[in-house]
């Protein structure tokens, strides 16, 4: 089994603790998981790395590049654009050694819990 299968498994049997929240819970636990993963997201330091800087690198960039889109009732994205975040995401970072994402999104129940409360 790999890693994310397993950590899909976990994620999957905490979708159903928050399946009946209001859509004003959800909007607010959204964004505050995307703050959670900008604030978990390693701001580079070419200092630690084995190789160069590319070209033109500027650190913070991918701190910088999360995004986040409503589709509409309770449907939401989140993404980042930049083309090494998926390595950073599974391992590359020593900085972040198990990702901004995914120790992230295990945490979805509670901030929703958090929130219905709040509200």
């Amino acid at each position: 089994m790999t890693n994310f299968d397993a950590w899909d498994r976990k994620f999957s049997g905490q979708v159903d603790l928050v399946i009946n929240a209001d859509d004003e819970t959800i909007d607010k636990s959204v964004h505050e998981l995307k703050d959670l993963m900008v604030k978990r997201t390693p701001i580079g330091r070419p200092e630690l790395w084995n190789t160069p800087a590319p070209k033109g690198y500027t650190p913070g960039q991918l701190r910088a590049s999360w995004e986040l889109e409503k589709h509409g009732l309770g449907s939401y994205t989140i993404t980042n654009e930049q083309p090494y975040a998926f390595r950073v995401e599974t391992g590359w970072s020593t900085q972040a050694p198990t990702g901004m994402m995914r120790v992230s999104a295990l945490e979805w129940p509670n901030i929703v819990e958090r929130n219905r409360k709040k509200l």
